[in-house]
């Protein structure tokens, strides 16, 4: 969690929290990754909520709620706007807010596009749980990883990364979208105010794009004479279209970052030290999640 943090955290404001803070103390993390972890958390039973009129009361006790994090949240980032306002060296910027100043973005522009980065928290979290839970459970087809030390375009972990979003979606349903106008997609017709949303899992477990959908085989994304990445046009995991989400560049660098690193630092295996297939079912949070699986990272040596 906190490495997720700290990386988006620098990116945008250059500040980073230490990986032993909790939600007790009094910091940079408790007065960020709180609130916009219950952000979330609403916001995915707003969706809920919104699906039926019956629930209409419900929903409105929620927008107050995100309303109160939201302005927790706007405070601390206001400050830290402030912060860089007094400190800004427009001849060197630091990060994405330094940039903006420099770039004479209106103040409430800057702080919501910094607060935009930090909306994929959660799900770039959890697809690193996906990763190591698959990293454990295909030790034979992780180390193919291993190959691409030597290869700038990394085919194998790239694909290694798209098959971890296509087999276990964070984001199973995307979040609805009002039809402002009667509308026909395909054979279906949606009348004016509909709710409209997307079934990601579906969409990529979908027999049709994908062979053996319910298989985890990273070499479907790999066309072995060149070493490029193909087929990944199918995948929906970041949405599609101009609205598909503005982060997506910033979580793949994140998750091959990290994945990366474990991969060429460590083995992953079960708590024993020794292979052992973990259950994959999911649990759904606020997101798909594993269950919480121990993992042992065992130092690589250069004969591994």
């Amino acid at each position: 969690m906190r490495y997720v943090l700290n990386i988006i955290s620098k990116h945008a404001f250059s500040k980073e929290t230490d990986y032993d803070e909790t939600l007790k103390d009094v910091g940079f993390f408790s007065n960020v990754y709180y609130p916009i972890h219950r952000i979330n958390q609403l916001m995915a039973i707003s969706f809920a909520t919104s699906l039926s009129n019956i629930l209409a009361p419900i929903s409105y006790l929620i927008k107050l709620a995100l309303q109160r994090d939201y302005d927790t949240l706007l405070q601390q980032l206001n400050s830290i706007y402030n912060e860089h306002l007094s400190t800004l060296d427009p001849e060197n910027p630091r990060d994405l807010c330094d940039l903006m100043i420099v770039s004479n973005y209106e103040k409430e522009f800057i702080i919501n596009t910094c607060y935009d980065m930090y909306t994929g928290l959660d799900t770039i979290l959890h697809t690193l749980e996906w990763s190591l839970l698959m990293l454990n459970n295909y030790p034979i087809k992780s180390m193919k990883l291993l190959v691409d030390n030597n290869n700038n375009k990394s085919p194998n972990l790239n694909a290694f990364i798209l098959e971890v979003f296509r087999y276990r979606p964070t984001a199973i349903l995307s979040f609805p979208r009002r039809c402002t106008q009667d509308t026909i997609i395909g054979d279906f017709f949606y009348p004016k105010d509909s709710l409209v949303g997307g079934n990601i899992d579906s969409i990529n477990h979908d027999p049709d794009y994908f062979d053996d959908p319910f298989t985890f085989d990273p070499q479907r994304f790999v066309n072995p004479p060149i070493g490029e990445l193909n087929n990944k046009d199918n995948l929906c995991h970041f949405g599609v279209g101009p609205r598909m989400c503005l982060g997506a560049n910033l979580a793949m660098d994140t998750l091959y970052t990290a994945i990366s690193n474990i991969i060429l630092g460590f083995k992953v295996t079960g708590p024993n030290g020794e292979y052992q297939f973990l259950d994959e079912a999911e649990q759904v949070k606020i997101f798909s999640a594993p269950k919480n699986h121990s993992y042992l990272l065992i130092p690589r040596v250069l004969s591994d």
